[in-house]
């Protein structure tokens, strides 16, 4: 279930929201609840209910066809977030922006997931940045910035990271691009840092046989 602890119990009790879905569920009510909360929770020290609300909000908007009013309370969010140390901002801003992307609303994704992305690197926290990188670079890609998004498919691959869809979808970029050596020394570096699990998904023996393909064409190529 999804479900809001506004603060303390004992403070906001009376502002208790419960987002969980159901059929009987009023989104004038509930989005009225929420904005009537989310000031109070604003000017708390611990902004970290503030965030959840505010991204759980933003979620049931797009899911009612309100994608810019989703935007803006997730802006409003943010700029409230500023100079703050609050720990689960960057994860809510990536969870938020794989909604809006789930809704195809991917300029909107990229533009609300830069931020996050940004702030992963400059915490210097790698298995976040790996993460929120590779969804932002698919944001980018669904948006036509290819180049942007083979960057920072990049930089994520040369910061460590191990997931497969960033070796992937930067494999098959270059491929695509008629670079087939670069494509091949992506998939041998992504094939040398899965796991023996991993190495059984779909992913990992996609780009496995992407990585023979290459090959070849680079032999062929060299004939």
């Amino acid at each position: 279930c999804s479900r809001a602890d506004l603060a303390s119990r004992a403070a906001w009790a009376p502002f208790h929201l419960d987002l969980d879905a159901d059929e009987d569920e009023d989104p004038e009510v509930v989005e009225r609840r929420a904005r009537a909360v989310l000031p109070l929770l604003a000017a708390e020290r611990d902004l970290a209910p503030y965030v959840r609300l505010g991204s759980e909000l933003g979620w049931r908007l797009v899911a009612w066809g309100r994608g810019d009013a989703a935007v803006a309370v997730w802006q409003d969010v943010v700029a409230d977030c500023a100079g703050r140390d609050v720990p689960n901002l960057v994860k809510e801003t990536d969870r938020f922006a794989e909604v809006l992307a789930a809704a195809k609303r991917y300029l909107d994704a990229a533009v609300v997931a830069a931020p996050a992305v940004e702030e992963a690197r400059q915490q210097a926290r790698p298995e976040l940045f790996w993460r929120v990188a590779d969804h932002l670079a698919s944001y980018l890609e669904r948006t036509g910035r290819l180049d942007q998004a083979v960057s920072l498919w990049r930089e994520a691959i040369e910061a460590g990271s191990d997931i497969p869809n960033t070796f992937d979808r930067l494999s098959l970029a270059l491929e695509r691009a008629g670079n087939p050596s670069a494509a091949v020394q992506v998939c041998e570096i992504g094939l040398a840092r899965f796991s023996h699990v991993v190495r059984r998904y779909k992913y990992a023996q996609q780009i496995e046989r992407r990585a023979e393909r290459c090959r070849a064409k680079v032999r062929t190529a060299e004939a």
